[in-house]
């Protein structure tokens, strides 16, 4: 079995979000996922092909309501 180690020299920063809004509440919560995006546009990077199917992919759907994602934000203990 042959373990590769991969470094990213690069730092991607979301500014006022917290961890578990980025790892929770941004894929619930459906559409746009920027963090998501990034990972996906960092592994095809050096494929052209799946970088414009990815371009067109539709938005992701929602999992939870709203109201219900800001509830958890305010009652969250992290």
């Amino acid at each position: 079995m042959c373990l590769r180690l991969i470094t990213i020299k690069e730092y991607y920063l979301l500014i006022l979000k917290s961890h578990t809004g980025i790892n929770l509440q941004d894929p619930l919560r459906g559409g746009i996922d920027e963090l998501f995006d990034h990972l996906v546009s960092v592994i095809h990077a050096g494929d052209k092909e799946a970088l414009d199917k990815d371009a067109m992919a539709p938005p992701r759907r929602r999992h939870v309501p709203e109201f219900l994602l800001k509830l958890a934000r305010k009652i969250s203990p992290f």
